[in-house]
């Protein structure tokens, strides 16, 4: 089935695969989810409340479903407690939808109906995402509700008056400030719909296209499936927004190949999941993250995509040039040619899958919601499979994509909705204000020293959290931070985005590298480890965002920023391996990393300079002891 990969990534590999009636039934409420979300986007008419209440009860009905709750359920159907947790999903959602004219006059008086369903619903919240993310999501929500009701027991400035069980779950439940904040907003209104898209993309063989299309681009090089899985990661993350998902699905083809090559399991996979982790921030789809920062900014959505493609390009390129340098120090020769597909006969049969993309990006062009863009390219998908006879999508396939996009959809559903408990809390007890106000004390008001504790922040909560809730989380909490250190709103946002990235590679929780590590057959801490390694960009670019004008500038700033800051880039890679045409000299190492610092530091003459040093140590690697500096390089056997 097209797109079977990329669907079971999306979901991680705890899923049920049910079976008979009950697989029948769930699938046809994963359909109905998806129908839901398609009418109330375009033609029907309702509240807030009732859109994100309705989504919730389809989400958790199907978590219950097809998620179990522990290692000994039934893997092909539900079991009566599943049953029972998706009928008191069924109650409390409907108990909002029905009741909500009632609870806004009566606002601030809850009834022991609204906290009795609030407990419930918040309970049942905790539990879908334990089911979907683990127990550590589950555990930092729980932890906060717990800070809530205690605070005054609570130590110097994290000490507050503390809020009573009503009140806290009144605001949980009858407000949209909490369960039905907005994180599950952010969902409803764009992520599913990028997701639904994404799902007809896979499903029609986008999938294999854009990865063909990068291994015949990248093949003739050297390492040149190592770059295959780069460029690959790239194409794919235009329409998935999803690490794992990358992996899975470009790493399936890729890995094998680089561990022929020569590439270790750890290192092939550690590649794999460095490239994948740009899916999350290659425009236009860029992961549930960036519509948050719209709606909290106000920033239109094309605006953050186009100020973001750039620095996108870089990360790519961050670790295109680690590739490459290891594919040179392990002595690595280009494929043979008979195995590299030629790319104009792969674009001529395969440029209908490009089409959906030039329309999303032009509708947001055009001023178009992300929604309706996203509406409009789900319909072209559909309409441009039919230029070919052999990728029409039957009646079948579209039901298919309706309900694995809704499948694909609720993991994130769970953990945005389970974060919207976190900044509920974050709100209430104003304990945002008091780390910014941390921040500000321990780094001096320095911004260098406040991006160290804001990554150091986002480390540690990415070994607990997916990329979404870490982001919501140090976004809530350093943002203003840095706004008061002078950072500009878009940047603070955009640095936070990218350190927050860290938390799928991050051991020893780093979800993409378990995934590449059941494909490589390696260590999936250390394939973790290799892929902290190899994405440094992720915490290079951003200090660049935040000392340059990376973001802000014009087109003409922003490339005298990026092209040095490339090169310095190459020279960190170089520095930290030791090889480049050849090894390198001590003394040239150590004349490399002055050019580092002339290359990033943000001034024209010192720009050139930096450029200057670099080329004479280029020109030194070529034409100085290139055959004593080889001696000992490492030259797999394939």
């Amino acid at each position: 089935m097209r797109g079977q990969k990329a669907e079971q990534a999306e979901v991680g590999g705890k899923r049920r695969r049910l079976t008979g009636a009950h697989g029948r039934i769930v699938f046809a409420i994963a359909i109905l989810m998806s129908v839901f979300q398609l009418y109330y986007s375009t033609f029907g008419i309702i509240n807030t409340m009732t859109f994100r209440s309705g989504h919730l009860m389809f989400a958790m009905v199907l978590i219950f479903a097809v998620y179990p709750s522990r290692k000994g359920s039934p893997g092909d159907r539900m079991t009566l407690f599943d049953i029972l947790l998706s009928g008191l999903a069924l109650v409390v959602g409907f108990y909002i939808m029905s009741e909500w004219t009632e609870i806004v006059l009566r606002q601030g008086s809850p009834t022991r109906f609204d906290i009795y369903f609030g407990i419930i619903a918040t309970l049942l919240t905790l539990e879908i995402a334990r089911r979907t993310t683990g127990w550590p999501l589950a555990l930092v929500a729980a932890g906060f509700l717990v800070y809530a009701y205690f605070g005054p027991y609570f130590p110097g400035e994290l000490s507050h008056v503390g809020f009573p069980s009503e009140r806290l779950v009144s605001q949980l439940y009858t407000t949209t400030e909490g369960i039905y904040g907005l994180p599950l907003g952010v969902m409803t209104n764009y992520v599913f719909l990028f997701i639904l898209f994404a799902t007809f993309l896979h499903k029609s063989g986008a999938g294999d296209f854009f990865i063909r299309l990068a291994y015949a681009v990248t093949g003739r090089f050297r390492g040149g499936p190592a770059k295959t899985a780069i460029v690959a990661s790239g194409m794919m993350g235009t329409i998935s927004g999803s690490a794992t998902a990358n992996v899975v699905t470009t790493g399936a083809f890729t890995i094998p190949l680089m561990k022929r090559l020569g590439y270790k399991p750890e290192t092939a996979g550690g590649i794999e999941v460095a490239s994948s982790v740009g899916g999350q921030l290659t425009p236009p789809i860029m992961g549930a993250g960036a519509f948050i920062m719209a709606e909290w900014t106000g920033i239109p959505y094309i605006k953050i995509i186009s100020i973001a493609a750039i620095p996108a390009i870089m990360y790519y390129f961050s670790v295109g040039f680690y590739a490459h340098i290891l594919a040179c120090k392990l002595g690595m020769n280009p494929l043979p040619k008979k195995e590299i597909p030629r790319a104009w006969p792969i674009i001529r049969r395969g440029f209908h899958y490009l089409i959906p993309l030039f329309v999303l990006i032009a509708a947001l062009l055009m001023g178009y919601t992300p929604m309706m863009a996203a509406i409009f390219a789900i319909v072209t998908m559909v309409g441009s499979s039919y230029l070919r006879r052999d990728t029409r999508m039957s009646i079948g396939e579209i039901l298919d994509a309706l309900g694995n996009g809704a499948f694909n959809a609720i993991l994130v559903s769970a953990s945005l909705t389970c974060a919207g408990i976190i900044m509920c809390v974050i709100g209430l007890t104003g304990v945002g204000l008091k780390f910014s106000a941390i921040v500000l004390k321990v780094s001096g008001g320095n911004l260098g020293a406040a991006l160290f504790l804001v990554a150091l922040a986002s480390l540690f909560l990415g070994m607990e959290l997916p990329i979404t809730a870490a982001y919501i989380m140090c976004a809530v909490l350093a943002v203003p931070a840095l706004k008061t250190i002078g950072l500009p709103l878009i940047t603070a946002h955009m640095v936070v985005f990218w350190f927050s990235m860290d938390s799928t590679i991050t051991p020893p929780v780093c979800i993409s590298a378990y995934a590449a590590s059941g494909i490589a057959g390696g260590h999936p801490f250390k394939t973790g480890i290799a892929a902290w390694k190899m994405a440094k960009g992720l915490y290079i670019i951003p200090a660049l965002m935040a000392y340059t004008k990376l973001l802000t500038g014009t087109i003409t700033e922003v490339l005298i920023v990026a092209i040095p800051a490339l090169l310095g880039i190459l020279s960190f890679n170089i520095v930290w391996e030791g090889f480049f045409i050849r090894r390198t000299y001590p003394l040239e190492r150590l004349v490399l990393v002055f050019a580092i610092g002339f290359l990033f530091y943000a001034h024209l003459y010192s720009y050139i300079i930096g450029m200057v040093i670099f080329g004479a140590v280029m020109l030194a690697q070529k034409f100085i002891g290139r055959e004593r500096a080889l001696e000992g390089a490492s030259i797999p056997t394939t």
